[in-house]
């Protein structure tokens, strides 16, 4: 059987789960990222949107011509985004325990650094 990774938001009405590895994980300190989460940096997954089930209501917002963000209307959590370019993907947030995986990261600036710098799983 494939690993599972469970998540979800802090008041628990959307939960998600993602089967297998991520096609990538990394750190993301561009400033869309900075203003979406309120944190200096974001650690996240990417997932075919076909090995991630989520249950609850979420909301979306387009937060740039890029991306749409998820998050729960209850708590507010941020939960997931959707790169436009890529819809058959979905990268999670928050998982409920620690993940081997998480420790090798791709890093992704947008000027806030001395450039663009990532490194593939």
């Amino acid at each position: 059987m494939s690993e599972q990774h469970a998540g979800g938001c802090l008041c628990g009405r959307v939960r998600y789960v993602a089967t297998g590895r991520p096609s990538r994980a990394g750190i993301c300190h561009c400033r869309m990222c900075q203003r979406a989460t309120g944190q200096p940096l974001v650690a996240g997954a990417v997932f075919a949107k076909a090995a991630l089930r989520i249950t609850g209501e979420t909301r979306a917002y387009r937060s740039s011509p890029r991306a749409l963000r998820h998050f729960c209307p209850t708590c507010g959590s941020p939960l997931f985004f959707e790169p436009l370019d890529q819809p058959d993907r979905s990268g999670p947030r928050f998982w409920d325990q620690g993940l081997e995986w998480s420790r090798v990261l791709i890093r992704h600036c947008d000027g806030g650094s001395d450039g663009e710098d990532k490194t593939e799983v």
